[in-house]
């Protein structure tokens, strides 16, 4: 995560009991998620790597909070589409990689899988959330896809952090202005952001900002 869960606390007042993250990977944020105390109520983890849902599961097989399905969150339920395993795991996307080819020309395409997908509506431990307060997406370009899965759900959500880009690195994939519009048109506020040199990064939406000074406040700190 390019801002730090520690400063999303510190300075945008996060606090989440219920936490939504798609993209699991190997649960790398978990114990920064832990640190500060979020998730305590439920954390949900989805991953679309079949590989990945046994690890993740035996991982916090203790943890009665923490769940992981295994699902490829997107805008419809029950359709199969290529999954495009990259070498590197983490740059795995339903979407065809672009310009991501050529600004990482050593991870490359291993294998193509067809996964089932899944509106994130339809899996069960998130629809019983009364509220969401925190959804992070980082699954490569497919962001609004899922957000798009949330259908009503989305009006319980309160924060949105996502990983965004200004430039095509998958195919079909919205751009940053694009993903801000969509979520602006339902009662979200952009109110912070970290772009990388290569055109990438994240980004941080809520329904009930505190100041937006805040977002000055973080960079002047660092």
């Amino acid at each position: 995560m390019e801002i730090p869960v520690r400063d999303l606390r510190r300075y945008w007042n996060l606090a989440p009991k219920t936490l939504v993250h798609v993209g699991a990977h190997e649960g790398e944020e978990q114990p920064a998620y832990d640190s500060e105390g979020w998730g305590r109520l439920s954390t949900v983890w989805i991953e679309a790597l079949p590989s990945k849902f046994p690890v993740l599961a035996a991982r916090w097989a203790d943890r009665p909070n923490i769940h992981v399905v295994q699902a490829l969150a997107w805008d419809i339920d029950d359709a199969i589409i290529p999954f495009h395993v990259m070498s590197n795991d983490q740059s795995s996307s339903p979407l065809m990689p672009l310009e991501h080819l050529g600004l990482y020309p050593e991870i490359h395409i291993t294998e193509c899988l067809n996964l089932q997908t899944r509106r994130l509506a339809s899996i069960e431990l998130i629809a019983e959330m009364e509220c969401i307060d925190f959804i992070c997406l980082d699954i490569q370009g497919s962001e609004l896809y899922a957000l798009k899965g949330l259908g009503p759900l989305l009006e319980r959500t309160q924060s949105v952090y996502s990983e965004v880009s200004d430039r095509e690195l998958y195919k079909g994939g919205p751009s940053f202005t694009e993903l801000n519009q969509w979520l602006s048109n339902r009662g979200f506020h952009l109110v912070d952001w970290e772009i990388l040199e290569e055109g990438w990064g994240d980004a941080l939406w809520m329904r009930n900002p505190p100041s937006p000074l805040s977002c000055y406040l973080r960079r002047a700190a660092r």
